[in-house]
Formats: structure tokens, C-alpha cells, sequence
């Protein structure tokens, strides 16, 4: 059997699989009978707050450990805030983790006339961050809370190590308040548990949670770490029938048909059985909808095999930014090259004039942005919560869901949509609620692709099951002079890819210090700005790496908020942006072709410091791009020979550097150097 389907393979991956096999039959059987797999979960750390250990570790001001103060008349580590201004905040570092694995981390708290001052009342309490040399290098998972009781709760964080563990960078677990959060709190019986957690799986066909007419065919990833000798049953629920059959396998890659599907709700759940060990390693369910042989309508956006925005039939590279709605500034964004943005405040869109009524107001605004020949990423996001975010009326609509409802029906036909943004950045654990807004919004509108997004890289390729695409947004130029580098690019960028799922990059093109610096003009005057060549690099790396949209954080830092603090460096800085766009846009034909990027080797001083790859389009041309990821650098690399004789073909003469970057060695080889963040492309 497991030769007839590599076989299979080689003519194609999306073949029928509805006939079930005497051999399949008996496995399906087994696999029904196994048992979940165990947690194998063992203590890495745990401390009570009443030894000599806790007595000797170094607590910033404010906290002190209290006898008898605990949830069973043991000591409990204290700490009181009357200063709103104050944060300090207690950091152990977790010792002898392993990199790329699971860790659940737990602690009980308790308070007492806890209050926030700010805005932001989420109180905080526990979260998981990443250092490297005593310094802050990126976030990681935070418990949030509007309430803590004096009554002992406990509180579950999960979270995953990087990569780069081993090599220098620690994981910290921080008890603490958050900024402004006035109060008491207790916290005691800490640990940490490593933790083997389900085999994530992916829907990666079809998009839109949509079957049509006769076309079955499904596809899933699974997560990395699948045992050997794996096999995933597919259970297909329709129009009251159930089917079960095994998927055939192309590495991380599973393929099924479902064949002909009768209109109506289709219900796939899969189980990832280790044939070895007889256990289920892991199983998702996906509520899919199937339909008649529909034709598309002209504003639809579908996602194709290859991973491409196709729009009205037509090729489309989401090309946009995080931005604002404003007339003048979708002009702006036309005449910069930008084709699409997003928008926060979506549910409050507007036209040039207030209808006084919301539904009208958000059909005139895209009216506007459809005049600028703009598309729209709509905002949903704040929908998955049933209290305290969601907007729980709007138009005639009352609920939650209801308006969530009413906002697709409403505006899914018009020609400014591209697609719904439906999350921005949430915790593992909020991943169902994102599902289920998918859920509504594909049942309701299966012509429009899902848009979530997360900087928790340790959550993918599982929070892939949230949309059809998945955003990313490494940040990694910091607001201070001194060394940069982006190879988090790299991080999210391969996170996003090991979904399955078309990526759409957020790229970097703000000054953090927006953020950071508060209301210290001269501070943010003196702070550091992207500059052309970080931006230029990190849009080229991703696009290396294989993004196929690019919305850029963000148009409204830059024209409404620097202002505030440095006026004119608004549209000064706007300008940089501009003249970036024009050399990633070039790019358009390469990025959005069938052909997937080919990396090339580069003997790179310092290590790794220099990457470069190829893209190709359909038409038999390319192009070399390569990246210095950080500090001075210099790259030597050699064109493959298929890549050197199509450059010989169409060219007969070196390939030609762009930006000055390269040169030619002789030999197919070439030379590239940079003394920081820098990019090149050949042609």
C-alpha cells in the first residue's frame, strides 16, 4: 500500500482517495482504538516562596516574601503598588530549558483593592519574555485579567522556547503589576513543567472554508516532530453520512478527497495516529460548508494552490498598509504604490459626510476607498470577544455575533473588500474564539479569505486553524543608535511558511520610539528612524523567504502620530517609505509566480550574516536578492548552474547590482558587502 501511494505522488498529490483499501480498513480500525497520548510533562522548577532559595534571590523594591501569608499558611511572595508611576517587576531566569519545546507555567495569586489608573486595565500578574545578555530582546506570553480575587486562583501560561535557547538567549517568567495598576497582590506555589502538547494540523485547502460542485480535494500540515511511521484518518461528515479514510502523506503534507459533497455543512476530523506507538499524537475539526457549482462574483477574493490573491480573476499582490481612514490619505497611498490597507476603526468607517448611521457609514466609506481604486482588509477582530471588546450593537443589530452577521451581509458584495481581519496578535488559548469568528464569516461570505495575525511564533503552525492566511510582523529595528539586525524576519517568516498557509508580512516601517518615548519630543527627535535600506531589507528578506502580501505597520504612526511629537517628520519620514515601495513592487511578477524561491548557499563573514536567494517568474526570468542581515558583513555565493545557464540564455554578461551591493567575481560567483542592514538585487 505505501508504495502505491508514493507512486500516486509522482502523477499527483491531489489524487481521489475515496476508495478505501482491505489494508487501509484494518488501520483505520486500529487507529480508532488507540488511546490519546500521554503528557509526559516533568518539573523544571518550583519554589513555594518559604526556603532559603527564595530568601536569597535578588526582589526589586516593593516585593518581599511574608510568612503565613500563603494559600496554606506558608510564606507567599508580596508585593504592593501606591504609586501608580512605579513598575518594578520580579524576573527569574528559567535554567536548563530545551529549545523549541513546550512549557506550561503556573502560579497561584490572590488581591486586594487591585485598580488600574490608565486606560488599560488588564492587570497582568505573570508572563513569559526572552533576554539575551541581561537585556530585552522579545515578548512571549502574558496572562491577562480585568479582576483578580481575593480568593487564590491559579493561572496557566503555555509557552514554547526559541531556537536560539541554547545559544545565549534565556527565557524569563515575570511576577509583576502592570504599568499604572495600583493594589496588593500574593503569589505563591510557582512551577514550571515541560509538557508534551497535541500534534498541531492544519486546513490548508480549500481556502474560505468552501468545497464547490464536485471538487472535494482537501489538504492538511501537520507540525513538525510527526512520529515516523504516522497516518492521519479523516472522518467527512455530510447531509448525515459519515466517511472514514486515510490521507496520503508528502512529508508534513496530507491529501484527501472527499468526493462529491452534497450542499450544506461538511465536518472533517482528523486523528494523527503513530502506527509505532499506537497512540493519537493529535486531531483538529474543521466546520466547512459545501455549495453548488457557483461562478465567482467580481469582487471575490480566492486564495489559489500556489498560495497567489487572485481578485475579479486577476493576479493581486496585497501591497498595503496598517492605516488610517481619511481621504487624503488614500490618495496618498495610491500615489505611493500602495494597492490595499487596513484599518483598526473599521466598524466606524465613514464617508466625507456623518449619514448618522452606521451601516450607510461604512458603505460610503468604502465607496471612498473604492474611488481610489483601494481595497479594504476589514477588522472583525474585536468580534471573538463576548464581552468587554466586541461591539455589541450596530445598525439593527444586537449581540455580538448579530453584528458580526450584519457587517459581512452588509458589505461582502461591495468591490473595495479584500478580506477580513479577524485577529490581531492573541494568546493560545484564544485560538477557538478565533475560529469560531472564521467559521461565521466563511458560512456567510465564502468569497472572501480570513486574515490572522500573530508575533507569537511559538504558536504556529497551530494558530494556523484561526483564517486562510497568516500575518506575521517582526519588528527588529529598535529606536536606539547601535547595531541592528532583522534576522526575525527569518523567525516569523519561517513560522508563518511551517502553517501551510500563504503568508501576508507586516513589515516594519515605524520608529518604536512612537511608542516607547511617551511624550518626550526631544527624546523621539533623537531617537532612531528606520532607515531605507532596514526597510528596503526586511520587505526583501520576507520576499525571499516566500511572502506573497506585504502590509506595512504603519501609515498612521507615521503621518498622524510622529507629528505629535516632532512636527514634520510626518511626511519626512513618509518619503523614505515612498521610495522603498518602488523597489519591492518590481518584484511583483517574481513574488507572485508558481515558482517557489530557491535559496542559494553564501559563504557569509560572520556567520550567517549574509543570505540570498532566487525568485523566478512565469516567464522564464529572475532575480538574486541578498540580504545583510546585521552589522558589517560580506557574502560570496555561486549561481546554480540552471540559474547561470538561464542567465547566460538571457543575458550572455554578469548579472547587473541595483543597488551597488555586489560584484561580480567571475565564475558565477559574486561578492556582496554591507556595513549594516542592506539589500541588493541582480537582474
Amino acid at each position: 500500500m505505501t508504495r502505491r501511494i508514493l507512486l500516486s505522488f509522482a502523477i499527483s498529490f491531489f489524487c481521489t482517495v475515496g476508495e478505501v483499501f482491505s489494508d487501509d480498513r484494518s488501520d483505520i480500525a486500529a487507529i480508532k482504538a488507540f488511546p490519546d497520548a500521554n503528557d509526559e510533562s516533568a518539573a523544571v522548577f518550583s519554589t513555594g516562596f518559604d526556603t532559603s532559595q527564595d530568601a536569597a534571590f535578588q526582589y526589586p523594591s516593593g516585593y518581599r516574601i511574608v510568612p503565613g501569608a500563603g494559600r496554606n499558611g506558608t510564606a507567599a511572595l508580596f508585593y504592593e503598588r501606591t504609586d501608580p508611576n512605579d513598575y518594578p517587576i520580579f524576573s527569574l531566569s528559567l535554567k536548563n530549558l530545551l529549545p523549541e519545546k513546550y512549557y506550561t507555567a503556573s502560579v497561584w495569586v490572590r488581591g486586594e483593592n487591585l485598580s488600574a489608573t490608565g486606560a488599560d486595565t488588564n492587570i497582568g500578574a505573570v508572563c513569559i519574555e526572552h533576554s539575551q545578555d541581561g537585556k530585552w530582546v522579545s515578548s512571549g506570553v502574558y496572562h491577562a485579567t480585568d479582576t483578580i480575587d481575593t480568593d487564590w486562583q491559579r493561572i496557566d501560561l503555555v509557552f514554547k522556547t526559541q531556537p536560539e535557547t541554547t545559544t545565549g538567549r534565556q527565557t524569563d517568567l515575570k511576577l509583576y503589576l502592570r504599568q499604572k495598576v495600583i493594589g496588593k497582590i500574593w503569589f505563591d506555589d510557582l512551577e514550571v513543567h515541560s509538557m508534551t502538547l497535541p500534534i498541531a494540523a492544519v486546513l490548508t485547502r480549500p481556502d474560505r472554508l468552501s468545497f464547490f460542485g464536485d471538487d472535494g480535494r482537501f489538504a492538511l500540515r501537520v507540525e513538525e516532530g510527526i512520529p515516523t511511521n504516522c497516518r492521519i484518518v479523516a472522518t467527512i461528515t455530510n447531509d448525515g453520512t459519515n466517511r472514514e479514510f486515510l490521507l496520503e502523506q508528502n512529508g508534513l503534507d496530507f491529501r484527501g478527497n472527499a468526493d462529491k459533497l452534497a450542499p450544506g455543512p461538511v465536518e472533517i476530523a482528523v486523528r494523527i495516529a503513530d502506527m509505532d506507538k499506537k497512540v493519537i499524537m493529535g486531531g483538529e475539526t474543521f466546520q466547512l460548508t459545501a455549495y453548488p457549482v457557483i461562478p465567482p462574483p467580481k469582487n471575490a477574493c480566492v486564495i489559489d494552490e500556489y498560495g497567489r490573491a487572485i481578485v475579479d480573476g486577476k493576479l493581486f499582490m496585497p501591497f498595503g498598509v496598517y492605516g488610517f481612514a481619511d481621504e487624503a490619505n488614500y490618495k496618498r497611498l495610491k500615489d505611493a504604490g500602495f494597492n490595499c490597507l487596513q484599518l483598526y476603526a473599521s466598524l466606524d468607517l465613514r464617508g466625507n459626510d456623518d449619514l448618522d448611521a452606521p451601516v450607510k457609514n461604512v458603505q460610503a466609506g468604502l465607496d471612498l476607498i473604492d474611488k481610489y481604486d483601494l481595497k479594504l482588509i476589514f477588522t472583525l477582530k474585536d468580534q471573538i470577544w463576548r464581552t468587554g471588546g466586541g461591539r455589541q450593537t450596530w445598525g439593527s443589530a444586537n449581540g455580538v455575533d448579530a453584528v458580526s452577521e450584519l457587517v459581512v451581509k452588509t458589505i461582502k458584495d461591495h468591490p473595495a473588500l479584500l478580506a477580513w481581519y479577524i485577529s490581531d496578535e492573541e494568546l493560545r488559548k484564544d485560538v477557538p474564539l478565533i475560529v469560531a469568528l472564521r467559521q461565521l464569516i466563511s458560512r456567510l461570505d465564502p468569497w472572501h479569505p480570513t486574515w490572522t495575525l500573530t508575533y507569537r511564533y511559538e504558536d504556529l503552525p497551530y494558530y494556523g486553524v484561526s483564517g486562510d492566511v497568516i500575518g506575521v510582523d517582526p519588528y527588529p529595528i529598535r529606536n536606539k543608535p547601535g547595531e541592528q539586525s532583522i534576522k526575525l524576519v527569518k523567525t516569523a517568516m519561517m513560522a508563518g511558511r511551517s502553517s501551510g498557509l500563504p503568508v501576508w508580512v507586516v513589515p516594519q516601517i515605524f520608529n518604536w520610539g512612537i511608542y516607547l518615548i511617551k511624550d518626550d519630543s526631544k527624546a523621539f527627535a533623537e531617537s532612531r528612524f528606520p532607515t531605507i535600506e532596514e526597510m528596503r531589507a526586511m520587505s526583501l528578506y520576507a520576499a525571499m523567504l516566500g511572502a506573497k502580501g506585504f502590509v506595512f505597520y504603519s501609515n498612521f504612526d507615521i503621518i498622524q502620530n510622529y507629528d505629535r511629537l516632532l512636527p514634520g517628520s510626518g511626511e519626512r519620514e513618509w518619503a523614505k517609505v515612498v521610495e522603498m515601495v518602488k523597489s519591492v513592487k518590481e518584484l511583483e511578477p517574481f513574488i507572485m509566480s508558481t515558482k517557489q524561491p530557491l535559496a542559494l548557499a553564501v559563504e557569509s563573514e560572520p556567520a550567517e550574516a549574509v543570505e540570498a536567494g532566487v525568485l523566478l517568474d512565469d516567464d522564464g526570468n529572475f532575480r538574486v536578492i541578498v540580504v545583510g542581515t546585521g552589522g558589517k558583513a560580506k557574502g560570496v555565493f555561486e549561481l546554480p548552474e540552471i540559474i547561470a545557464k538561464l542567465n547566460a540564455k538571457l543575458n550572455a554578461k554578469p548579472l547587473q547590482s541595483k543597488f551597488g551591493k555586489t560584484t561580480p567575481l567571475g565564475g558565477n560567483r559574486y561578492e556582496f558587502n554591507a556595513d549594516s542592514v542592506d539589500s541588493d538585487v541582480l537582474e
